[in-house]
């Protein structure tokens, strides 16, 4: 049975979007803000971060999607992206920050 009751026990989140037309467009363009717009990363280096931080967070949901995504992506790992992964899970020794991270 879905948390609210207006919605079909096969609810997703398109139908929770839904619930809040305005909000849930507000979310989609964050989302496509944070994951799609200009960067020094990748799509896919955004997706594998989205994977691991969603998969910290225990939200099973959001780590498939971003997990299912990667692999569209058809990408190997990319070690450069441990000094991220490192801080978002609280593993970092030193002087480890987001600005770690470096293209080179």
């Amino acid at each position: 049975m879905p948390f609210f009751r207006s919605l079909p026990p096969e609810a997703g989140v398109r139908h929770i979007l839904q619930l809040n037309k305005p909000a849930g467009r507000a979310l989609i363009q964050l989302h496509e803000a944070l994951m799609r717009s200009d960067s020094t990363l990748t799509a896919a280096q955004h997706e594998e971060i989205a994977a691991y931080v969603s998969r910290l967070n225990a939200c099973k949901y959001c780590y498939r999607v971003h997990a299912e995504t990667l692999k569209a992506f058809d990408a190997p790992r990319d070690p450069r992206l441990e000094p991220i992964v490192a801080y978002a899970s609280g593993r970092c020794t030193m002087r480890c920050s987001p600005r770690a991270f470096s293209t080179s």
